[in-house]
This record gives structure tokens, sequence and C-alpha cells, in this order.
């Protein structure tokens, strides 16, 4: 779920296992974090190893906070990162893309 992404903070991450941990999401109205919107939602998921090189330079650039920061600091609004998405989707001529966090299941799947 795209408030699952913008909550990611370092600590969600573990790269060296590739793994993602979703503990958190982010309240639309007060930019804050609380629990996922079910108890399904927490998962530990795997990382494709394609993006571990990408997803290590955004935890070190941000190591406290979230690792996807709006511009200005702070936790990153849903619109704005779906915005985002969108635009990206389009530029990569895959406008049947989904956001769904849980996506990376199915793509470590099949990876080699």
């Amino acid at each position: 779920r795209i408030n699952e992404v913008c909550a990611l903070q370092a600590d969600d991450f573990d790269l060296s296992h590739q793994l993602l941990h979703v503990r958190h999401s982010l309240d639309a109205a007060t930019r804050e974090l609380k629990a996922p919107k079910t108890t399904a939602s927490e998962a530990t998921l795997p990382i494709p190893v394609e993006l571990v090189p990408m997803l290590q330079e955004l935890v070190t650039a941000h190591p406290t906070g979230p690792v996807f920061p709006a511009p200005h600091g702070g936790f990153l609004r849903h619109q704005s990162l779906r915005l985002w998405f969108n635009k990206a989707k389009q530029y990569a001529g895959r406008p049947d893309a989904h956001f769904l966090i849980r996506s990376a299941r199915l793509s470590s799947q099949r990876s080699p």
C-alpha cells in the first residue's frame, strides 16, 4: 500500500539479507506513523537483488527518518508519491503497473 511505502525508514531494510520489513503505515491526515491497515499488512518481504544497490544509496542518504522524504523534509504525502509513480510508469511504457508493495514478492520469485 502506498502509505506503507511513504512510512518506510532505513531500519525497515535488511539489505544484507534482501528483506523489507513492513511495520508502519503513514496516517494520511497527520503524516504520523501508525500501524498498518491490517495485521496481515505487517510482513517481511524479499527484495529483488537488482534493487539492493539503489536501496543502499537511499538508506545511506536517509539513515534516519523516511527513506523517501518530502522535498522539504518529513514524510512524503501519498498523493505526491502516486503522482511520481504514475509519471514513472508512463515513462517506462508500463501504464498497467500497480502500486502494491506486495508485488515485490512476485518480482523476487521471477528472478533467477
